[in-house]
C-alpha cells in the first residue's frame, strides 16, 4: 500500500504534458484490489476533484457496477492519459495525443506492477 501511496503522489505531481499549464493529473486513491478499470482521459470534473470517473461517465459508471454487483472501492480506476487533453469543438472530450498517451504511460506500467490485477476492464466511448 505504500507503493501504490508513493505512486499516487508521483502521479499528482507530474507535469510532463503541461510543465507550465498547472494541469492537474488525476489518480485514484489507494485500494488493495486485483481488479484495473483503464479509461481514456479525464474530463473537466476529474480534474477539479483530482479523481477519476467524478463527473457524469462516473455515474454512468456506477450504474454499471451497480448492475453487475459491484462498487468503486472493489476496482482501481485509471486511465491512459492523466491530464485533460482540451475540449473540442462540438463537445465531448478530446482524444489524448500521442505524446500525452506516451508521457502518461510510465504511470500505468507502475500501477500494473503494484496492482498485479487479475482483471482488467478496458472502458471507453460506450459509456
Amino acid at each position: 500500500m505504500d507503493f501504490l501511496e508513493r505512486h499516487r503522489g508521483l502521479v499528482r505531481g507530474c507535469a510532463r504534458c503541461f510543465p507550465d499549464e498547472g494541469n492537474a493529473p488525476v489518480v485514484d486513491v489507494v485500494k488493495g484490489v486485483r481488479v484495473l478499470l483503464i479509461g481514456q482521459a479525464p474530463g473537466l470534473t476529474e480534474v477539479a476533484t483530482r479523481l477519476p470517473f467524478t463527473g457524469p461517465v462516473g455515474r454512468r459508471l456506477d450504474g454499471c457496477f451497480s448492475e453487475a454487483g459491484l462498487s468503486r472501492p472493489q476496482i482501481y480506476l485509471s486511465a491512459l492519459a492523466r491530464c485533460l487533453s482540451g475540449k473540442p469543438r462540438g463537445g465531448g472530450d478530446e482524444v489524448p495525443s500521442r505524446a500525452m498517451l506516451a508521457n502518461c504511460r510510465p504511470h500505468l506500467l507502475r500501477e500494473f506492477g503494484l496492482l498485479r490485477p487479475e482483471v482488467v476492464i478496458p472502458a471507453g466511448g460506450w459509456l
